[in-house]
């Protein structure tokens, strides 16, 4: 997605111009207490974190518990409340706190508006999570076979989505295990082999 922006923004002949992905930390599997409720993990609250469709969506779906990981604006919270949504916020903790919640929940929802990359992807594939992530900016690479892709602006597709994993279990699995195929685009070792053939590239030079 960048290399598409630099390339329509700048110009720039696109021989020039070399993706090499991120990489990023697993999260570890850890054994926790599961919730009796459905638990939709969401990180990060800023606006284009669409937590305000997410409400909506799940405002209709039974036996739902919303984490959120982040600092919601009062109206967030005051539409989470009204319409009695069971949820939790947690901000500015550890990363073992985090690696907590995610072992905890049944589902990622990371279908923002816009992202530059997307590490909570990866990291909720690399400890089985399903994830709804969105069709727009890097997001759709980012996942790749291992999420759900909806329309963010579409809260219809969001609750949809919402159901069709909560409900189907067998769509759950294969959406788990695309997951971790997914991730092996992403490792340290990919990461440090590309700058490598890169510099090697220009020495050659």
């Amino acid at each position: 997605y960048t290399k598409k922006q630099i390339l329509y923004h700048f110009k720039i002949n696109e021989k020039k111009l070399i993706v090499i992905n991120n990489h990023f930390n697993k999260i570890p599997k850890i054994k926790t207490s599961k919730s009796k409720f459905f638990t939709i993990l969401a990180i990060g609250s800023s606006e284009n974190k669409n937590i305000s469709r997410l409400v909506d969506a799940i405002s209709t779906i039974n036996n739902i518990k919303l984490i959120i990981v982040g600092n919601p604006n009062k109206s967030i919270i005051s539409k989470i409340e009204l319409l009695e949504i069971n949820y939790k916020q947690f901000f500015n903790i550890e990363r073992s706190q985090l690696h907590i919640l995610y072992n905890q929940a049944d589902l990622l929802f990371f279908a923002s508006t816009k992202e530059g990359f997307g590490l909570p992807i990866l990291e909720a594939q690399s400890c089985g999570i399903p994830v709804i992530t969105s069709n727009t900016t890097a997001m759709p690479f980012v996942a790749g076979d291992g999420a759900e892709i909806v329309d963010p602006y579409s809260i219809n597709e969001i609750s949809d989505a919402i159901n069709k994993i909560k409900k189907n279990k067998s769509y759950r699995k294969e959406i788990i295990s695309n997951g971790y195929k997914n991730i092996k685009r992403f490792t340290t070792e990919n990461f440090i082999s590309k700058f490598e053939n890169q510099y090697f590239m220009l020495n050659k030079k």
